[in-house]
């Protein structure tokens, strides 16, 4: 696999942490290992757009953070940052061209790609949460280091912000494909914001946060049935703890879902 959620995108920003944080060590070897996967294992479509093929998809390239386009580029781009490579920043690139080739204009939305996400009635349809769609992409682009935040990006990341203030608060409040997952987007972009747009967000976070709370008091939904109440981190009520932490301590407690044992998901290069 090569997604951030169970492949070498994902080592490959835990390995960037550890290198930051102890560099000098084996991290840094391991990290280029999966970099150079991730660079031989590139696909190319009609357009030269790059993706990855997943397995499960019968080799589909998806798009999104966890399991897409939007969380290889993050992990190719602080890599390239890191070792000042152009190569690797140029495949960041590309992926990001394919993952923004998902957008659908009239419809304001981020398309899954997956096969059983798609209709003959209306095609492929959007998913609004960490996993795909465009929380974690806006989450994927206020990773990119500053050298990749142009145009196109601010428009990518304006269009995430734009969809979640549109949509409801989700049914679930796990990490991966509920509310707190998608407040993550909220909380991070605070760092870059300008000063109405902050206050905005401010309120956007403290009502959506209310809703959150008001669920989880009543009892937290993940997702995986009424009566089902898993313990992990992505899909558990450990990560419904982490994510009210984080809402209550954003300056301190980590953001995992951008795999980064800082509060910003901001690259400290």
């Amino acid at each position: 696999l090569f997604d951030v959620i169970g492949g070498s995108a994902g080592a490959l920003l835990v390995l960037l942490e550890l290198d930051r944080l102890r560099p000098g060590g084996r991290a840094r070897d391991a990290a280029a290992a999966c970099a150079g996967k991730l660079m031989a294992s590139a696909c190319r479509d009609a357009s030269g757009r790059a993706y990855w093929p997943n397995p499960i998809y019968d080799g589909i390239g998806l798009t999104g953070f966890g399991h897409g386009t939007a969380g290889i580029a993050a992990a190719l781009a602080r890599y390239g940052e890191r070792i000042d490579s152009s190569p690797h920043l140029q495949l960041a690139r590309d992926a990001l061209a394919y993952d923004r080739a998902s957008f659908d204009q009239a419809r304001g939305i981020w398309l899954d790609l997956r096969p059983d996400r798609h209709s003959d009635h209306v095609g492929f349809t959007g998913i609004d949460a960490w996993c795909h769609g465009g929380p974690g992409i806006g989450i994927g682009r206020l990773m990119l280091p500053k050298v990749m935040r142009d145009a196109a990006w601010r428009d990518d990341l304006d269009r995430c912000l734009h969809r979640l203030h549109q949509i409801a608060p989700a049914a679930s409040q796990c990490l991966c494909h509920g509310e707190l997952g998608n407040l993550e987007l909220l909380l991070l972009n605070r760092h870059t914001a300008d000063p109405a747009a902050r206050e905005q967000q401010t309120t956007a976070i403290a009502a959506r946060t209310a809703a959150a709370l008001r669920r989880v008091v009543d009892g937290p939904r993940l997702g995986a049935g009424p009566r089902s109440i898993p313990l992990g981190l992505l899909t558990g009520i450990a990560g419904i703890g982490h994510g009210l932490l984080r809402l209550a301590r954003p300056e301190s407690v980590a953001s995992v879902l951008s795999l980064s044992l800082d509060a910003s998901a901001e690259s400290p290069l």
